[in-house]
């Protein structure tokens, strides 16, 4: 990251992170009913505004996790449901 008071801030994202912006918006976007979005990490963010504009606290709290329900696989939830017993931890 690389910062001046006149200039923006410039992020050096690694193939992972890039990976993982763009699973993570592919997610929001279908959440958001949309098939086309602006890439990278600029698209996140907007994506992320668009969960925001004209939704109670409660419906963006459901559609977050709509969103992160489907990042993790079914058969990985009935694994941790399986092994782990239900703690607040869990």
């Amino acid at each position: 990251m690389v910062s001046t008071p006149d200039s923006p801030t410039v992020y050096h994202d690694s193939w992972f992170d890039r990976a993982f912006i763009w699973l993570f918006s592919r997610k929001i976007a279908g959440a958001l009913g949309k098939r086309r979005w602006p890439k990278g990490y600029d698209g996140f963010v907007s994506l992320s505004k668009q969960i925001m504009q004209g939704r109670s606290a409660q419906q963006q709290q459901a559609l977050v996790a709509v969103v992160l329900k489907s990042l993790v696989p079914a058969q990985a939830l009935w694994l941790i449901r399986t092994l782990f017993s239900p703690t607040q931890l869990v």
